[in-house]
């Protein structure tokens, strides 16, 4: 990814545009100043870039695959990965879901109001479904 920087005039005013293109998104572009501050976010965009792709390149194919799996499934319900694994240490996410019918959970719901002596509030038709 090319990292570019470059006066631009802004309003009349001489600044630095530091300007580069992730892949698969639009271009991005940030302003400065100087030209050693645009420098200096240059570099950093440079050396973040590297460190991503040495961490992707440290992965498995099949963990490649299953990262981007996950990701793909997240956005399609409108998730993002941090905020999913974020959740998911401080314990608002368990770890794993399984799917259950409703009679399931009726079921459910009666055992446990039985074991706590509740069993004679549940409407009979609910008993029998």
């Amino acid at each position: 990814m090319k990292v570019s920087v470059r006066p631009v005039l802004v309003r009349g005013n001489r600044q630095w545009v530091v300007s580069w293109k992730p892949s698969g998104a639009k271009r991005q572009r940030r302003y400065f100043p100087t030209k050693s501050a645009a420098a200096t976010e240059a570099e950093d965009i440079r050396t973040k870039t590297a460190q991503m792709g040495e961490v992707w390149l440290g992965l498995t194919g099949a963990e490649r695959s299953e990262l981007i799996s996950v990701v793909v499934e997240a956005r399609a319900r409108g998730l993002n990965l941090r905020d999913v694994w974020e959740r998911f240490k401080i314990g608002l996410v368990e770890a794993t879901i399984a799917p259950r019918t409703i009679r399931a959970v009726i079921d459910e719901s009666i055992v446990a109001k039985s074991g706590a002596g509740g069993a004679n509030d549940i409407p009979k038709r609910s008993r029998e479904a």
